[in-house]
This record gives C-alpha cells, sequence and structure tokens, in this order.
C-alpha cells in the first residue's frame, strides 16, 4: 500500500515541475522585464530579461529575435515582443499585443 502512495505523491509531484516549467516559456521571468530593456545592451543581457526569442531573422549585420508571450496569466492574447540588434547591440524594441500588429503598408492600387 505504501508503494502506491509513493507512486501517486511522485506522479503528483512530477506534473507540478513539468507545468512549472512550460509556464516559464510563456510569461517573463521578471514582471518589469519590458521596462529594463534598453538600447545598446547585449543579446546576453537581453536573453537574461526575456529568455531565448521564439524566432530569429538573420540579415548580414542585422538580427532580429521576436518574442510572443502571456505579460501576464490574465491576459487573453500574447504581447509581441521585437527586437534588433546590429554589430552585437541592441538599436531597436518594438511591442503590441498580437491582434494589434502594425500593418504593413501596401502599394496604390490602379
Amino acid at each position: 500500500m505504501t508503494m502506491i502512495k509513493f507512486y501517486k505523491n511522485f506522479m503528483a509531484i512530477a506534473c507540478c515541475t513539468l507545468l512549472l516549467s512550460a509556464c516559464s516559456n510563456v510569461f517573463y521571468p521578471k514582471a518589469n522585464a519590458l521596462e529594463e530593456i534598453r538600447q545598446g545592451m547585449s543579446p546576453k543581457q537581453v536573453t537574461n530579461l526575456l529568455g531565448k526569442p521564439d524566432y530569429r531573422r538573420i540579415n548580414y549585420d542585422l538580427e532580429e529575435w521576436e518574442y510572443r508571450k502571456m505579460t501576464s496569466p490574465l491576459d487573453s492574447e500574447p504581447t509581441v515582443i521585437i527586437v534588433r540588434f546590429e554589430d552585437e547591440r541592441l538599436v531597436y524594441m518594438d511591442s503590441y499585443k498580437e491582434s494589434e500588429r502594425p500593418q504593413k503598408p501596401r502599394p496604390p492600387r490602379h
């Protein structure tokens, strides 16, 4: 009987650990991480605040990272964060709700 109880407790702890580790990829490590982002930061400094990016784009000396994160458990949609690096230094950051994605201008119709 004690082996069954041990097994149930072990499985409960394992499930909780798995769920908590999965949540670490969804929410920011720090509540005010976006406020701490500054121009001139290195990629390592940004990674320490926001974690690994969800997407990366590289074009010569320009590197762009994109994050899609829920900023709090109450959010209904993710916040998109775009950061750009030139020569290993942060030069640009933008953040917006996914539904408010800025539209690219379209060429005029003739």
